[in-house]
């Protein structure tokens, strides 16, 4: 079966967890990054919840635990208050 498939010009990841993903590329993951770490709420999500919270949101890309850890870590806030994982 296809682990992959496209959708109005998008990439589709199917997981095995069940959710369609759409996969993306840099520099669209910092945008998403962005919008998930400072948020409505502003909550400066830390590194490994970023990448979940993406994940739920329906993005994926193959570093984005990677790429979540180290977005945190250059912000001054999250190292100001510690809210590295």
């Amino acid at each position: 079966m296809a682990r992959y498939y496209m959708k109005d010009n998008m990439l589709v990841h199917i997981s095995y967890s069940g959710p369609y993903l759409t996969r993306i590329k840099y520099p669209q993951t910092l945008e998403v990054l962005c919008k998930i770490h400072y948020g409505e709420s502003k909550n400066h999500a830390e590194g490994k919840l970023l990448a979940h919270k993406a994940f739920n949101a329906g993005y994926f890309w193959h570093i984005m635990r990677q790429d979540s850890m180290e977005y945190v870590q250059r912000c001054d806030r999250c190292q100001c208050y510690k809210l590295i994982s």
